[in-house]
């Protein structure tokens, strides 16, 4: 599919980064790209296993728990994501052929053009708020380290001596390529989901001016029940992608937000560490907003086809329009979602549930801590 069609136009970074980090799938991938690729991902998992065995070695360390916890459960949300990502990319080529391939995907009128490039320019500023968000954060780590005793952005109990500066070399860089590569990964979902939010407004547009053309009601109405079917397909493919890609996310939110609200409580205001948490929890807020929002607004985009079909005149149409028109209230009624796992669905509903689990976790650690320090 050429990457510079509407569709696309907001996934053009995304698309370039995530091929010089050699993640973007690609049938013909050089072997170049493909040590890349391994380079970036055997960075993070080493990444993660230092900040395991942090935790394992202060784990009756509620404040060292806390802050090991927060860093590491993203970087296992990024390391699932990506390995889920490269297994589901023969699905990934799918859903491309069936962008390319669905006649009704493209906008044919003008109204169609404008509903595509107003979602684009959504992403282009959620992306641009959400990467800003996390190069802050990845700055005030760098900056931290000077400060610190270990002179490191994240702690790490091995006296390394001489040696100390590779390791701040080797976390800063595994720091943001994790950082990058999970702002691009997460964009090009939401993407996703914004491409399927656009289509079923084109298609909500489509259904209530059927009927202003008498004369070809019939065909406007059929091109609508096959672009539902597109929709439909399309968001199952999606699913099947990425449903993995999300509950790890949700899971990664739980702790992180539980894990660095305890660290607010429990850190000196105004200091250089404050602000740090403060960023990395707008981050992950942010985040975990975005996923939910976008896939709220496809929960009720989905519906709200099935009120456009009611909304039409469809008393004086004739009987094969009535038959179309049943056949696309019948599929809206059964709304069209994207999951996390299977286990729930991305609305803005789950996001107040995500909420309310961090916060429990947060209230349980921070009675262990008063506990324990009685």
């Amino acid at each position: 599919m050429d990457p510079d069609t509407d569709l696309f136009a907001a996934v053009k970074f995304v698309r370039r980064f995530l091929s010089l980090a050699g993640h973007w799938p690609d049938k013909t991938a050089s072997f170049l790209t493909e040590s890349r690729s391994f380079l970036s991902l055997t960075s993070a998992t080493l990444f993660f296993a230092t900040n395991l065995l942090e935790i394992v070695l202060h784990f009756s360390n509620f404040k060292d728990l806390a802050e090991n916890l927060s860093v590491t459960a993203p970087v296992f949300a990024f390391i699932v994501k990506l390995v889920v990502f490269k297994i589901k990319r023969r699905k990934f080529f799918e859903m491309l052929a069936v962008m390319e391939g669905a006649t009704m995907f493209k906008p044919r009128q003008h109204d169609h053009k404008f509903l595509v490039e107003t979602m684009n320019e959504k992403c282009v500023i959620v992306m641009k708020i959400y990467g800003g968000i996390c190069s802050v954060v990845v700055a005030l780590y760098a900056f931290l380290s000077l400060t610190s005793k270990t002179k490191l952005p994240i702690k790490f109990t091995y006296d390394f001596g001489d040696w100390v500066y590779g390791m701040f070399v080797f976390q800063m860089t595994a720091i943001m390529n994790v950082a990058l590569n999970t702002v691009c990964l997460d964009m090009l979902a939401v993407c996703f989901m914004a491409t399927a939010i656009s289509q079923l407004e084109m298609l909500q547009v489509e259904v209530c001016g059927f009927a202003r053309q008498k004369n070809t009601q019939g065909q406007n109405l059929n091109d609508c029940v096959v672009h539902h079917s597109e929709i439909i397909e399309f968001l199952s493919i999606v699913e099947d992608i990425f449903n993995i890609f999300f509950l790890s996310q949700y899971l990664s939110s739980i702790f992180s937000i539980c894990n660095i609200g305890f660290q607010l409580a429990n850190i000196q205001p105004m200091s250089a560490q404050f602000a740090n948490m403060v960023f990395y929890f707008s981050a992950m807020m942010w985040q975990l907003a975005t996923f939910c929002w976008f896939g709220n607004e496809i929960i009720l985009k989905s519906l709200a086809i099935g009120d456009a079909c009611y909304e039409t005149d469809w008393l004086e149409s004739g009987d094969s329009v009535k038959r179309s028109l049943l056949i696309v209230m019948t599929r809206a009624n059964r709304q069209l979602s994207v999951t996390a796992g299977k286990f729930s669905i991305l609305s803005l509903r789950s996001l107040t549930s995500i909420m309310n689990a961090s916060y429990s976790y947060f209230a349980l650690m921070q009675r262990l801590y008063k506990k324990d320090q009685d």
